[in-house]
């Protein structure tokens, strides 16, 4: 295989005025001993304070008669301001492609070796640049040490571009979690094991790849699919000391998901509770459509849960409810022609406030909550706050119209929907909200114990 040096030019090159030391240019070369030499110096012209074009010619020379006669050495002027990324990034992009052009023509494997220690900061970091987006094909970078802070047997280092990749990965990871794409996670960790030099690094990437593989199933409410993905790894990993935090997390999201994972086909405490916490995903992720959206099926799910708890009635189907008399009692108040058609989110709070008189959920309907405004928070009863978003879903596209939903409108569903939560659903319940294993604290905190 063909080495072949790619380097800007400095005017420390070929030999620093200041330390009488070898420049950058000449020490790599005589550590790689490159087939083909490209200098990329400074073009002189009108306006250009400081070429290096005579630098480039000087350490051609050098390497000529000092080092190798018959050495391919290639200088590439370029017309740029050396410290404007705009400009040398520019003629960057237009005269490497040149440059790997030549050297596909060779007919031979070739690699290329980066010089990151010549020219000014703006330059060098340009090779950064131009090798982490993939411009110039699986580089090999070099940082030079000036002699006075190294010895000389230690003047040279390669740089891996995979350890700024993996960074670079990790940190989209930590963003990627905080706003809820498990999916997109899942994908990247998958790409840093992939990419990883360390064992550990991979080790661990894989595991985030798994556990959010199982998390994008929870999210899209696949439970069964992430019971079984998330107990694998808690089979797996669980007798682990230093996974112990982790797999705690993990333990008792299992246990949360074999609840989920059952789907009788009505509404739990489990299955609301959930749903509640995957509309607030929704709203971080600034989706208020489907935060709305999930808003009434939980008020719904809600009513019905409270009415099979206290009163026996099968709302979903009057025809299958344990308290037969109470089901005609309600089929005839509300003129229902078919017993079996689910009663919806109006009659069931007509039953329920007119018909039953529930004084619990009365109470519960006048209560006051504090609500978003435009410029401000305001108390409002939440029979009131149910009444303007009813009018506002019935505009908007998540029922008749087509209006958009408001940012607004999503937080204030949320806001009562934490209040139906608490208040109704969890009512003499011994279950905290604050217990549910699947919050954002909880899926941050796996991500923040495996990748540092």
């Amino acid at each position: 295989m063909k080495k072949v040096l790619f380097s800007f030019v400095g005017e420390q090159d070929p030999v620093s005025a200041k330390t009488n030391e070898e420049g950058s240019i000449i020490t790599l070369y005589q550590h790689i001993k490159p087939d083909y030499v490209y200098l990329f110096p400074t073009a002189k012209g009108i306006n250009v304070k400081s070429h290096t074009e005579g630098h480039a010619i000087e350490t051609e020379k050098w390497i000529r008669e000092l080092i190798n006669p018959n050495a391919n050495i290639f200088i590439r002027p370029l017309t740029i301001n050396p410290v404007v990324y705009e400009e040398i990034l520019g003629a960057l992009y237009l005269e490497i492609p040149k440059v790997l052009e030549e050297l596909d023509k060779l007919g031979e494997d070739y690699e290329i070796n980066l010089n990151c220690s010549s020219g000014t900061p703006q330059l060098k970091s340009s090779w950064l640049i131009l090798a982490y987006g993939r411009h110039i094909p699986n580089p090999k970078l070099w940082q030079v040490y000036n002699p006075q802070y190294a010895q000389p047997d230690k003047r040279l280092e390669e740089i891996k571009i995979d350890f700024i990749e993996e960074k670079s990965i990790i940190n989209r990871i930590h963003s990627y979690t905080e706003l809820g794409f498990f999916g997109v996670v899942k994908i990247e960790a998958a790409r840093l094991k992939e990419i990883s030099i360390k064992s550990i690094q991979k080790y661990k990437a894989q595991l985030v790849s798994e556990i959010f593989g199982a998390y994008e199933n929870w999210d899209l409410m696949k439970y069964k699919e992430a019971y079984e993905k998330i107990s694998k790894v808690y089979r797996e990993y669980s007798n682990s000391q230093d996974l112990k935090e982790v797999m705690d997390i993990l333990g008792m999201q299992k246990d949360y998901l074999s609840e989920l994972k059952k789907e009788n086909g009505k509404e739990t405490i489990y299955n609301l509770v959930d749903l509640y916490y995957n509309a607030k995903r929704r709203l971080d992720k600034k989706d208020y459509t489907e935060t709305v959206a999930r808003f009434w099926r939980i008020f719904e799910g809600t009513l019905y849960l409270y009415m099979r708890k206290h009163y026996d009635i099968e709302p979903a189907n009057l025809t299958e409810s344990s308290n037969r008399k109470l089901a005609d009692e309600i089929k005839g108040y509300l003129s229902l022609r078919d017993s079996s058609t689910p009663m919806g989110i109006y009659n069931s709070e007509k039953v329920l406030t007119n018909h039953l008189s529930d004084k619990y959920f009365i109470n519960f309907l006048e209560s006051e909550i504090e609500v978003v405004r435009p410029a401000s928070k305001q108390k409002k009863k939440i029979k009131d706050i149910l009444t303007e978003l009813r009018n506002k879903r019935n505009k908007s596209i998540v029922a008749h119209g087509m209006e958009p939903v408001e940012r607004i409108d999503a937080i204030n569903s949320i806001t009562v929907c934490e209040e139906l939560i608490k208040k109704v659903v969890l009512k003499e319940e011994k279950y905290d909200l604050n217990n549910y294993p699947f919050k954002k604290e909880d899926y941050m905190k796996v991500v923040e114990k495996l990748l540092i």
